[in-house]
């Protein structure tokens, strides 16, 4: 009999799912303003670090088997500074489920909803997130893998009819990569994209397929690296870079023009709120989960399912307040910073102390 917790197949959805999801939905006019049709180099580099610090995480998780980061973080910060750090991821959830809502408002409310009151959203998305939190992980694990099966099919029917638009001159030259635009605030790309691998040092100890770990996340991390190198890419294609830097949300421009005559509709782009608001309440569900569970660890109380409570109405009332292009633009600089120190420096720290300590710890 096979043992309540999360799938390979589960881990694997909920990792792709993080990984496209909780990056910023502005990033290909970001990368299109900042590196031309070049910005695909950053892409590159941005998910060769992912997979680097997901092997970071996977190897921290097996060398603490049956424990999450905020229990087993003391052993390499003492018991000061581990709580300070706790701290800090549980502030960190908190404010990436806060940008990733903004965000996807902004996407919706910029499609078809532009007259709808925040409030409305905030009372039919939060709702659902605290009962699928409340209901327990491996509840919430069997949605994603429901939902996963929406998504792809989406994104297959969102990406695949636009390569009859396309034109690969618009990627030319490829001699000049731009690599001096690498540097300053376009390197927090890699900070700020693919950062899934973190929701596995607080779900490593309900994951079942321990073996495969590592090849089913750096699957899912590759698989989120083709869409979103697609949803940077088929703009530049479909538009040409000069452009595709103009609009707000160049993805969705570029799917804009692809019709769909055999529907009862003639684009797509018709479901795309509904499309957004189902991946909001999947990343939300992530960042209520382990910001509860942070804070469960930090004050030492047992009463998960009272912080889920507290964490999801306090998150419902900072939603009330909605951002702005230029605000959402600098708190995925602020976070990005953020998380290199929190999810990369530190744990790339404890994977070195790992190293001179042979001992298996718990």
């Amino acid at each position: 009999m096979t043992k309540p917790g999360i799938s390979g197949l589960q881990w694997f959805v909920i990792l792709a799912v993080a990984s496209i999801a909780m990056g910023p939905l502005r990033f290909p006019a970001y990368l299109s303003q900042q590196m031309n049709q070049h910005g695909w180099v950053l892409l590159l580099l941005a998910l060769a670090i992912s997979l680097w610090n997901t092997y970071i995480a996977v190897h921290l998780s097996r060398r603490h088997p049956g424990a999450e980061i905020a229990e087993w973080s003391r052993l390499y910060l003492g018991k000061f500074l581990s709580a300070v750090y706790v701290g800090c991821i549980a502030i960190y959830f908190f404010i990436w489920g806060y940008l990733t809502f903004g965000e996807h408002w902004l996407l919706v409310s910029y499609l078809q909803l532009k007259y709808t009151p925040v409030y409305t959203i905030v009372l039919l998305v939060m709702p659902v997130v605290l009962y699928m939190v409340w209901k327990g992980t491996e509840a919430w694990a069997r949605l994603f893998l429901l939902l996963g099966f929406v998504m792809a099919v989406w994104l297959l029917s969102i990406n695949l009819p636009q390569l009859r638009n396309i034109n690969v001159t618009n990627l030319l030259p490829l001699g000049n990569l731009g690599l001096p635009n690498l540097f300053g605030k376009n390197i927090l790309t890699i900070f700020y994209l693919f950062k899934g691998f973190a929701v596995l040092y607080f779900l490593s100890p309900l994951i079942q397929s321990d073996k495969n770990l590592l090849r089913l996340s750096a699957a899912a991390t590759v698989t989120a690296g083709a869409e979103v190198m697609l949803s940077y890419l088929l703009p530049i294609m479909v538009f040409g870079y000069e452009t595709a830097k103009t609009f707000t949300f160049p993805y969705q421009e570029s799917m804009e023009t692809v019709p769909f005559l055999l529907l009862p509709f003639e684009k797509l782009s018709f479901l795309a709120p509904l499309f957004f608001v189902l991946v909001n309440i999947m990343i939300l569900i992530v960042c209520v989960t382990c910001c509860s569970q942070a804070l469960c660890r930090l004050f030492n109380t047992r009463r998960i399912k009272r912080i889920y409570v507290i964490v999801t109405i306090l998150m419902s009332l900072a939603f009330l307040r909605t951002l702005t292009v230029n605000e959402v633009d600098q708190l995925v600089y602020i976070t990005a910073l953020v998380f290199g120190a929190i999810f990369v420096l530190i744990p790339n720290y404890m994977w070195i102390v790992t190293l001179f300590r042979k001992e298996k710890t718990r």
